[in-house]
C-alpha cells in the first residue's frame, strides 16, 4: 500500500525535524551555560527554587504567605517559570483579582519559559491585532511549541492549531489593530 505526502505534511515534517534538531543543539549549550554560571562565585541568584506546598481544594491566598510572595517574586525574577505561573495564577483569582500584577506575572512567565504563558500572551496580542501585534503573537506561539518540544519531545497539537488559525486569519488580525488605531487617531482629532 502506498501512502501519499501532502505538500503540507512534508512541510510539518520538515518543521519538526528541524526542531528536533534545534532542540538537541539548545540542550548542549543550555549545559555549557549552566556550568559556565556555576562557576561564578557569590551567584546573586538563589541556589535552588522553593516551591510552597499548594493543595487544589483550597484558594491560593489561603496556602501562600507573604514570605512565600517575596521568594516566588525573586524566583521569577531570577528567571524562574513556575514562580512566574504561580504570581500569575495568584494574582487572577476573585479574592485579589489584580489585572495588572496578572499581565506582568504572565509576561515575565512567558519570558521564563512557560508554555502556557506564552500561549495566552500570543493569544492576547493576536486578540488585539494590528501588525505588530500579530507579528510578536507568532513569535510567542512559535516560543510556546518550542518550549513544549524540549520538555515533552513533543509538539502541542494546540501550538499547531494556533498558528494554523493565526496564519489563515493573519489579515483580520492585522485589520483588528487597524481599526484601533482609527479610532485611536480620531480620538486625538
Amino acid at each position: 500500500m502506498q501512502r501519499k505526502v501532502t505538500k503540507s505534511h512534508a512541510s510539518a515534517s520538515i518543521v519538526l525535524c528541524t526542531l528536533m534538531v534545534s532542540s538537541c543543539n539548545s540542550k548542549k549549550h543550555t549545559d555549557d551555560a549552566d556550568i559556565a554560571l556555576a562557576a561564578i562565585s557569590n551567584h546573586p541568584s538563589h541556589t535552588q527554587v522553593v516551591i510552597p506546598a499548594i493543595t487544589a481544594n483550597k484558594p491560593l491566598q489561603e496556602q501562600v504567605t507573604t514570605d512565600d510572595l517575596h521568594r516566588l517574586e525573586q524566583q521569577a525574577y531570577g528567571g524562574d517559570p513556575l514562580s512566574a505561573n504561580l504570581l500569575m495564577q495568584y494574582y487572577a483569582q476573585p479574592a485579589t483579582s489584580q489585572a495588572a500584577q496578572v499581565l506582568k506575572w504572565r509576561q515575565i512567565a512567558a519570558e521564563n519559559g512557560d508554555s502556557m504563558a506564552a500561549g495566552l500572551v500570543a493569544s492576547d496580542l493576536s486578540r488585539k491585532g494590528g501588525e505588530e501585534r500579530c507579528l510578536r503573537a507568532k513569535f510567542w506561539e512559535e516560543r510556546a511549541l518550542r518550549i513544549n518540544l524540549e520538555r515533552s519531545g513533543e509538539v502541542s497539537p494546540t501550538n499547531i492549531s494556533n498558528l494554523e488559525v493565526l496564519a489563515s486569519d493573519w489579515d483580520k488580525c492585522v485589520a483588528r489593530g487597524s481599526v484601533e488605531s482609527d479610532a485611536e487617531h480620531q480620538d486625538q482629532k
